[in-house]
Parts: C-alpha cells; structure tokens; sequence
C-alpha cells in the first residue's frame, strides 16, 4: 500500500488548518497522506518536516492516485497491476524524471483526476 493517497493545493488564507507550521503549506501543492470522509486532507509538507490536517474549504484543487517508488499511479490497482504500469512507465522513451513526475502532478491538480496519457504519446 502507498503511502501518498493523493495530491493537493492549500489555499493561501486557510482558515482551519491544523499544524505546528501552518505557513509551510499555503498556497503549495502538498501530498495527501490520507482524504477523510469529509473530504479534508491529512497532507506533509514539501520539505517533509511537517503533518498538517486542512478542512475541505481550505483545499483549491486534488486528486487521489497510488504512488510506487517515484512513479504516480492510478489508485486502486492491485499489485500485478502496479507492477505492469510502473514498468510500462520508467521504460518509456525519455525515461521518467523528475520534471515529468510534477508535469503529471500539476495536470492532474488541474483536472481532479489522474492525468498521464501524454507520457505515451508521440512514442
């Protein structure tokens, strides 16, 4: 099981959130450790120094995915499955770098939803 859930965009002027460095998560795309029920995040911050749990009105945009190693993945697949999509990715034409990672982050925010078809386009 991975331990990111997700993606998420912190509002600027949060108004319910919860951390002992709350500024570390304005305005930043954050990792989701955990969606609750209520549609509020338990994300860290980008440095990983810091947990923090925000309300769903304080959350701009996300999206739910599976992460295996450094590859973001479609959520719910089992483990063959993982197995197949992350190979199916790190050996695509140009490899899987880092830049491509946050491109696939930043498209998927965007959207509300997993967004990574064109890492196999043009192949």
């Amino acid at each position: 099981m991975s331990e990111v859930a997700g993606f998420c965009t912190i509002k600027h002027n949060t108004t319910t959130g919860v951390s002992v460095d709350v500024k570390s998560f304005l305005g930043k795309d954050c990792r989701v450790l955990e969606f609750g029920v209520d549609n509020g995040v338990l994300v860290v911050n980008n440095e990983g120094t810091a947990i923090g749990m925000f309300d769903k009105e304080d959350v701009i945009r996300k999206f739910e995915c599976d992460m295996i190693g450094d590859v973001i993945a479609p959520p719910g697949l089992n483990m063959i499955e993982q197995m197949v999509y992350s190979v199916k990715v790190m050996s695509r034409k140009g490899g899987y770098v880092p830049l491509l990672r946050n491109m696939v982050i930043e498209a998927s925010l965007q959207r509300g939803k997993l967004t990574d078809g064109f890492l196999f386009e043009n192949q």
